[in-house]
């Protein structure tokens, strides 16, 4: 009886010991397809290259998070290299402090680390994270704020939006103009020297009006994963 038991149970364990095979090598092709999927995406500084649709749509929803432009509209966002546990960094000069007067914020630039990977929704929270910080908004220690050091979870409104690199990029107008379709052009009239050099002293004026002291530089703590 107890020979017949252990010649039953070896029995049985063989059986789940095929069944666990065939299953796991079943799963192998599913995994080489993923990867193989992963692998066939074009790295994120392509996808969210500048200039492409995804790096405006992330702009634009910035712009409706923050409520306005940054630096006056003049922010120069690039992709570069960093320590690999770095998302990115911004950039920015300012006479008076690092987030007080963000207002007086000049030579502003994001800086999106080409080391690491970025889906649409960790890209998206990023940049609007890094465009607070040119907006005088440091970091805060609430996990869930987009202002937080660490990126956690995305910003509802990027979860919301669907990748735009997804999307193919729309296609250029094949009709070329034509000499009748083309505008006029103008003559151009050159300003007297009495209304340059008034100009010129107005822009002096309002340089020195929103540069009260020496530009000092100031950048953010790094945004990490």
């Amino acid at each position: 009886m107890d020979g017949d038991g252990k010649t039953a149970r070896r029995r049985v364990g063989l059986r789940r010991s095929i069944a666990l095979t065939a299953i796991s090598l079943a799963m192998v092709p599913v995994a080489l397809l993923a990867a193989g999927a992963e692998a066939e995406l074009p790295p994120a500084s392509s996808r969210y290259a500048l200039g492409s649709t995804g790096m405006v749509v992330a702009h634009d929803i910035a712009l409706r998070h923050w409520g306005g432009e940054a630096c006056g509209g003049r922010v120069e966002v690039v992709w570069g290299t960093d320590e690999p546990s770095i998302n990115a960094r911004s950039y920015w000069a300012n006479p008076r402090s690092a987030y007080d007067h963000p207002q007086l914020n000049v030579q502003c630039r994001v800086v999106f680390n080409t080391a690491l990977g970025f889906s649409w929704e960790k890209f998206c929270t990023v940049y609007v994270h890094e465009y607070g910080h040119l907006m005088g908004r440091p970091h805060v220690e609430d996990g869930g704020d987009v202002m937080s050091p660490i990126y956690r979870a995305p910003l509802e409104a990027c979860a919301a939006t669907p990748d735009p690199a997804a999307a193919p990029e729309p296609a250029a107008a094949s009709r070329t103009l034509t000499e009748s379709d083309a505008p006029a052009a103008q003559p151009r009239r050159r300003p007297s020297r009495r209304s340059a050099a008034r100009a010129l002293r107005r822009r002096s004026k309002a340089r020195a009006a929103a540069a009260p002291g020496p530009l000092r530089t100031w950048s953010s703590e790094p945004r990490v994963h």
